[in-house]
């Protein structure tokens, strides 16, 4: 052999060799990671966050292309309340990484949560959804976040993948019910809109809250500036309408408001609802009905829309295409009241009720999800077994939607022949009504002492602070009843009570009053054995 044949097998040999040390040391290198990141997480769990950022750096210093240390890295400063820069760790995780959705979601936890900025979290959920369509985390958060702003229609699909994960309870049910009824915690709320006022998301948010005040200028003033630089946010256009309409703006304020809603809208029942609003404002019942049948092709369990589509139809006297919708509307209401008794109950009675009317309503997405949860308290209901096997064989026609089409009347009553007008030429008829209404005169008189019907409702707030906490907001309602069948409907006020409860307190108690049919009532609730002293609605 010689020697330039000796050395170049030599050398070969070597870099065999060197490549075989180098595998050798990458494979012990990796396990040593792992070995790290393990360490890292129990750190982590045992709330000792610094030592877990520790570690899971030191590992990024010998394998920086390992995701897992990254989101240890992230997780860690979260813990430590280093928001900002948990999100720019997570952000060099790409779409494309194999934990690009553990990344994203981590990302929109921290923007919802911790920094308080929705619009940022809703992306973020957005991509990881992207990423990975079937993780329930991220299905729960967006519903969570679209029901802080009150958008029950961006909120209903993710609402729906939710039960269909089997990770649900009476409240997401209800929820569900409740729709465009359902009002979130309105300090919480506007803690959002103080942590970020520059959110779009949170201006939006904060300015149902204000709505509901009757706080429409500050309220408009929100939703305007999110429309001049997000001029796509249908949410805030369609709040925008409504509130026009609550402080009575004028027909040129409604038309300038109806020209600016963009043609891609067509598919968005909140904005409908809005036009069909400003129409009704108007007295113009042929446009107000086109727009009230459009919200319904979109979302028949509209509850409002129902009953005032029904109402309208009735005026313009097509009683026959309006029973449809009155039908509904009713069906609906029952499907709230058995849904908010079930929520509270949580009785596989009140559940199968629930269950049943879900049904007929061609809801089968909550009928399965209420007898569902029948079964899990009455394993031997034939019932709400039925009822289970009857909505799984119908829930492939549905598509993000809560009801069957069969069962949706807008989509076999046909009023497309009614074309809406604009505010700005409003019909004869409507000029004439509305003329009508600004000339005559309306008055009510307090009678309610004369009646025997002494009440005060106490909501426990204190008048210096204005309106803090969510139950200073709702008050108690009335209930009305003939609790004792004499053909006389008796009225029942529930009370509010000191905060925070007080088991013994008496001063502020629900009353009974019994109406003795010749228009005076007597309180009857000692007689009645009736006695709640707790905050009531």
């Amino acid at each position: 052999m010689s020697l330039r044949s000796f050395g170049r097998r030599a050398l070969a040999f070597m870099a065999t060799a060197g490549v075989g040390l180098l595998v050798v040391w990458s494979f012990a290198t990796r396990s040593h990671s792992v070995s790290e990141l393990s360490e890292a997480q129990v750190r982590l769990a045992k709330n000792q966050p610094q030592q877990a950022l520790d570690i899971a750096r030191q590992i990024l210093t010998a394998n920086p292309e390992m995701s897992a240390a990254v989101l240890v890295v992230a997780q860690s400063q979260r813990a430590l309340g280093q928001y900002e820069a948990a999100i720019e760790s997570l952000s060099q995780l790409s779409n494309e990484d194999p934990l690009a959705a553990d990344a994203r979601f981590a990302e929109g936890d921290i923007f919802l949560f911790n920094l308080r900025r929705l619009a940022p979290a809703e992306k973020r959920f957005r991509q990881a959804l992207a990423v990975s369509p079937d993780r329930v985390d991220c299905h729960e958060r967006l519903a969570y976040l679209y029901g802080l702003q009150a958008r029950y229609w961006d909120q209903v699909p993710h609402r729906l993948s939710q039960i269909a994960s089997g990770d649900f309870t009476t409240l997401e049910l209800f929820s569900l019910a409740l729709a465009s009824n359902a009002l979130e915690n309105p300090e919480l709320i506007m803690e959002y809109a103080r942590a970020d006022p520059n959110d779009p998301s949170n201006r939006v948010a904060a300015a149902r809250i204000e709505m509901e005040l009757d706080a429409y200028d500050s309220a408009e003033g929100r939703l305007r500036r999110v429309l001049e630089r997000w001029p796509e946010r249908h949410d805030a256009r369609a709040r925008l309408g409504q509130i026009l309409v609550a402080r009575n703006a004028s027909s040129e304020e409604l038309a300038e408001w109806q020209q600016a809603v963009p043609l891609n809208c067509a598919n968005y029942p909140p904005l409908w609802y809005a036009l069909a609003l400003s129409h009704l404002h108007r007295s113009d019942s042929p446009s107000a009905i086109r727009c009230l049948w459009e919200t319904l092709r979109l979302n028949p369990e509209h509850p409002r829309a129902t009953y005032q589509l029904g109402q309208s139809l009735v005026g313009l006297g097509m009683e026959r295409q309006a029973e449809a919708f009155l039908n509904l509307s009713r069906s609906l209401e029952a499907y709230v009241s058995a849904c908010e008794v079930a929520h509270h109950l949580n009785e596989p009675s009140h559940l199968l009720s629930a269950a049943k009317l879900a049904e007929e309503l061609g809801l089968p997405r909550e009928a399965w999800g209420w007898a569902k949860l029948a079964l899990q308290r009455s394993a031997q209901s034939p019932d709400a077994l039925a009822i289970v096997t009857r909505s799984e064989a119908r829930l492939a026609e549905l598509d993000s939607v809560r009801m069957l089409p069969d069962h949706n009347p807008a989509l076999t009553v046909d009023l497309s022949d009614l074309v809406p007008q604009t505010a700005s030429s409003p019909s004869a008829t409507g000029q004439r009504v509305q003329q009508a209404r600004l000339n005559a005169t309306v008055s009510f008189q307090d009678d309610a002492a004369n009646a025997g019907l002494n009440f005060v409702y106490f909501n426990a707030g204190q008048p210096e602070q204005g309106l803090v906490y969510m139950y200073e907001v709702v008050g108690g309602g009335v209930g009305v009843l003939d609790y004792d069948r004499d053909g006389w409907p008796d009225m029942v006020f529930p009370q509010g009570a000191p905060w925070p409860l007080q088991p013994d307190q008496q001063a502020s108690l629900d009353r009974l009053f019994r109406n003795r049919g010749d228009g005076r009532f007597v309180d009857v609730t000692s007689q009645a054995c009736l006695f709640e002293n707790g905050f009531s609605q």
